[in-house]
């Protein structure tokens, strides 16, 4: 009974979607089974049917293709579930990037048969599942042009629970006192429902004797963690110096009211919610991820700030 009501009501709002409800022991969940939903990355220019063919090939997974009136012909690779390719349906057509604003809109695609799929020579390509072995090939022959952040070695480095220098990412316009910081870490109070009443997720401290600053996205947990401080290291900038850290207490923090706040992981951007004077250089739009060496900065280990 339950199960045809929530039916009835997915349908209602959502009237072209092709949703179905499945009861997983005491709970409901909502399968939809025309759409591809997120994409991992999205390559450099155009590609015919048979380069989207060798290129699925290096994902060891299936292909699909279409075409979307918002973008023209598109294909995906690495689809894993047979089943989702070959049928009309809904994609999201950005893909989540290190430092980039959420975004979960949809366009819509008419799949192409086999035939038709042949006769199309300018592809714009999205993939789906890869494995990370297998990225190294892909960008032999492939550039990418966007990459989800959870293959990104930035993101990764950044959330490596190990003693390391801690770079921020950016640096917040203006500076602050220690509540307004604190209700700036989770954003507003509807965030604040995700996190602990007692904690924050951001961190005082005194750089160099010399300054205060507050960074948002380190938890009280990684303090530990924390072997030193790196400003914001900017386009056409020299990298700045390591500077010494020393972590203080919320009472301390309290009697201090001009803190700069920094944000340690560019996840923390995703909502779009704050004004940020100066950003790493990685995430300035004139930095070229494609390195002399053929190599994809994003794919690279970055573990020189590990201590």
């Amino acid at each position: 009974m339950i199960e045809k009501i929530l039916k009835y009501i997915v349908k209602k709002i959502y009237p072209n979607r092709d949703i179905s409800v499945k009861k997983v022991r005491k709970k409901y969940f909502f399968i939809q089974h025309n759409t591809l939903n997120f994409n991992h990355f999205l390559l450099e220019g155009t590609y015919n049917y048979s380069e989207v063919v060798k290129l699925n090939d290096i994902t060891t997974y299936n292909a699909s293709f279409g075409y979307c009136e918002n973008i023209g012909p598109v294909a995906f690779i690495g689809i894993p579930n047979i089943k989702r390719t070959g049928i009309n349906g809904y994609f999201r057509y950005t893909v989540e990037e290190y430092g980039s604003t959420y975004n979960n809109d949809e366009y819509y695609f008419q799949a192409y048969s086999k035939d038709e799929a042949k006769l199309i020579s300018n592809y714009t390509v999205y993939g789906f599942s890869i494995k990370n072995d297998n990225f190294q090939e892909l960008i032999k022959v492939a550039k990418i042009s966007k990459l989800n952040l959870f293959y990104d070695t930035r993101y990764i480095y950044k959330n490596a629970e190990q003693n390391k220098i801690y770079d921020m990412d950016c640096k917040l316009a203006g500076t602050y006192n220690f509540y307004t910081a604190r209700k700036l870490a989770t954003g507003t109070i509807k965030d604040k429902k995700w996190f602990s009443v007692n904690e924050e997720p951001i961190v005082f401290a005194r750089v160099d004797g010399n300054y205060n600053v507050g960074i948002i996205g380190i938890w009280s947990s990684d303090i530990k963690l924390i072997h030193g401080f790196r400003d914001v290291w900017e386009y056409d900038f020299a990298e700045p110096p390591i500077q010494q850290i020393e972590i203080l207490s919320d009472e301390e923090a309290k009697k201090a009211d001009n803190f700069i706040l920094y944000i340690y992981n560019a996840f923390s951007l995703r909502h779009g919610k704050y004004i940020v004077s100066t950003i790493d250089r990685t995430l300035d739009k004139r930095f070229n991820f494609h390195m002399p060496d053929g190599n994809d900065y994003r794919l690279i280990e970055h573990n020189e700030l590990f201590r």
